[in-house]
């Protein structure tokens, strides 16, 4: 029996890929008769090839190829497009699939950390440059040469937080003062992996008083699964060690919203 198209597969709604790689995407929809698959701007106009930056087969696979910053075109490569198959029943569109090509640049990966009073917490922040953070993860912390392993978040030595690109020593110690910390990024377009330069933990002698100075100032924001739990990182440094008090202020400092777990 004919009948008009459906989708088999269908464009994502964001294709992001590197220059050097570029990318291809298809679309896919059976019908009968067997629908025809095209490609089109968002007001309907044919998609058609860019010799040397884009081709538009025949199977409904659209192809972008590789090319240098000097190749770039906005129209190509930061386009919103559609999918769209059509028979002699009708036809039907895609969602929108924004596309994001991004132009290799030369980066590196960086570590700060804060100063710490003894036995108080120290802040380590690793970062990228902004245009890799969309597309970028922290692959691994390193203590020295060993790599950081994650620990149980409500008791153990270290915390990650924001994704892994904060590292938190809840109590620092002497040794701490001498190792070396690390972390190493991985951009998931080219699949290249960065390490930092390591850095060290300043130490604040004993002897010296301080007034509570928050590593991570608030308020936080966090979301959580039905039974799992919420962590909010209430980081403050002072000496003689302050007295931490928590303060939920509903709809003003703190909001939480809980996710239920899939079927």
């Amino acid at each position: 029996q004919e009948h008009g198209p459906v989708f088999l597969l269908e464009p994502p709604a964001r294709l992001a890929f590197a220059n050097s790689t570029g990318a291809r995407v298809s679309c896919a929809a059976h019908g009968a008769p067997p629908p025809t698959i095209t490609w089109q701007l968002p007001d309907g106009t044919p998609l058609d090839d860019v010799p040397g930056l884009r081709q538009v087969l025949d199977n409904g696979t659209l192809v972008f190829l590789p090319f240098s910053a000097a190749q770039y075109r906005q129209e190509v490569h930061a386009a919103l497009l559609r999918c769209r198959a059509h028979n002699a029943h009708g036809a039907i569109l895609s969602r929108d699939m924004r596309v994001h090509a991004v132009v290799w640049q030369e980066w590196q990966a960086q570590v700060t950390a804060t100063r710490a009073v003894m036995g108080g917490p120290a802040l380590l922040t690793c970062s990228a440059p902004a245009a890799l953070r969309d597309h970028a993860s922290v692959a691994a912390w390193y203590r020295d040469d060993a790599v950081l392993t994650p620990a149980d978040h409500l008791s153990g030595p270290t915390l990650l937080l924001e994704e892994g690109w904060r590292l938190v020593v809840r109590a620092v110690r002497a040794e701490d003062a001498r190792a070396q910390y690390a972390c190493s990024v991985l951009d998931a377009l080219t699949g290249e992996r960065r390490r930092s330069a390591p850095v060290t933990i300043d130490i604040v002698p004993m002897s010296v008083a301080s007034a509570p100075r928050a590593l991570l100032p608030g308020p936080w924001e966090t979301s959580v699964r039905r039974g799992g739990d919420a962590v909010l990182p209430c980081l403050v440094s002072a000496n003689p060690p302050p007295t931490v008090r928590s303060v939920l202020k509903r709809h003003i400092n703190a909001a939480m919203s809980v996710s239920k777990e899939p079927a």
